[in-house]
Formats: C-alpha cells, structure tokens, sequence
C-alpha cells in the first residue's frame, strides 16, 4: 500500500514514491534488516525536530526514541521515501498513538537509486479531552483575532475563509465589508493573498491541526521553516 506522508495517518508505508512500469519502486510490506549501527539515538517532546540526510538503496537508517502509552507521533516531510515505524514488542505501529512504554524505531529507505531527505517528528502528550476546534488563526502574521471555520466546509471554502480573515487584519478600515466592483486594486490584493498565504495557511494546519486558533511563536524556527518550505512550494506564491 503507498500512500501520501501525512501526519496522523497509518505509519507503514506513508511516503508515496512513483511507481515504473515493472513496479520496483514500491515499498515492501515489511522493511529489511536494519544495523545496529545504523539507528540513532534521538529526544522527541512536543517541539518538532528536523532529521535530515543521505538515502541509497542499499541501505536504511533507523531512529530511535522513548516513547510514552498514548502520546501521538506526529510528522511532516515534502520527500518521499518508504517509512516504518517499529513498537517497543517489534510490532509495526498503526495510526499516530503509541500503544505502550518503551523504545520505538523509526526506519527509512528507498527501493532504488539516491536522494537527500528532511522530515520533521515530535510528540504529542494526552489531552483530559479531545474538544474540537473550530477556530483557526493566520500562521502568516500575528493576530489577536480569529475567525471562525465551520469544520463542515470544503477546503476552497477553507481557503477563501482564511483569505478574508488575513485581508481584514490587514485592512481594518474597512470593517469587514465586501469589497465593491470598482476597487479592483483591493480585488486583486485579496486574489493574491487567497492563492499564496490562505493555501499555505491551509496545507499547514492539515499538518499541524492542534495549531489551529495560534500562530507561530518566535523561537520556534523549526515550525517557521516549515511553513516557509510550504510555500516555497505553492505556485501561486512564486
């Protein structure tokens, strides 16, 4: 099974790779031995941390980390490459939420040839209650209001909602009215910020839904980085 690498989805074989015609590029149900030599020891908390490196199909990396009974591991990457991600009773582990105590293993490969990769990984601890949100902020600039996004919606109705809203913070002059047939300049600003920051606004709070309602705080240059890297990749931020 190849599915796209998204957070919170099944942890086998999460990382879409493009299939040839005689299908070598697919993952393996099961991923090969790994060395000891070849995991290393990493701290996962709730901040995320940037792994990065060189892959070749002749070998795997593995990473390894304490993990606690019901914290979430939560991960995002824009490369592709096939994933596993190991319990501490060397079962591979189904959704984002950890079984139980102890040791887990995260391996990476590729079927063929070579390529650089960075992802991002870190953990969520238990909440007392999982209460939907329903508000959502602008990651793209600090704000102190928020709108309100009907979890019903499509994503370009999403998108549109998180355009007006940072169009008005940057606009409270108009008080939220619509703009008229003959601002055009106006138009075009709204055009603009619903093609670049509302898509990228969006593609990361898929990723990272419990930010959803805050913003990116400084300091926490890897979420910034992140953000920056979705966009880099948004055409209509280019």
């Amino acid at each position: 099974m190849l599915s796209k690498f998204i957070s919170n989805q099944v942890l086998l074989l999460t990382v879409k790779l493009d299939q040839q015609q005689d299908g070598s590029q697919k993952c393996p149900v099961k991923s090969g031995k790994l060395k000891p030599s070849d995991v290393k020891r990493i701290s996962l908390d709730s901040n995320p941390t940037l792994i990065s490196g060189l892959l070749t199909a002749d070998e795997a990396l593995g990473y390894s980390f304490e993990g606690k009974k019901k914290q979430k591991l939560i991960h995002s990457t824009e490369d592709e490459f096939c994933m596993w991600v190991y319990t501490p009773n060397n079962q591979l582990l189904e959704g984002s939420k950890l079984p139980i105590d102890g040791e887990y293993i995260v391996q990476i490969s590729i079927p063929s040839g070579a390529k650089t990769f960075e992802f991002c990984m870190r953990l969520n601890n238990p909440k007392p209650s999982d209460q939907i949100k329903t508000k959502t902020s602008s990651i793209s600039k600090p704000n102190t209001n928020t709108p309100i996004v009907n979890p019903q919606k499509n994503p370009k109705e999403k998108m549109d909602n998180l355009a007006d809203h940072i169009f008005n913070e940057r606009h409270p002059e108009l008080k939220g009215r619509k703009i008229q047939s003959q601002e055009t300049d106006l138009a075009q600003e709204w055009k603009r910020i619903r093609n670049c920051q509302a898509v990228v606004d969006y593609r990361f709070y898929q990723r990272h839904p419990e930010l959803e309602g805050k913003t990116i705080q400084r300091g926490e240059t890897q979420l910034a980085q992140e953000w920056l890297r979705i966009k880099r990749s948004v055409s209509g931020c280019n």
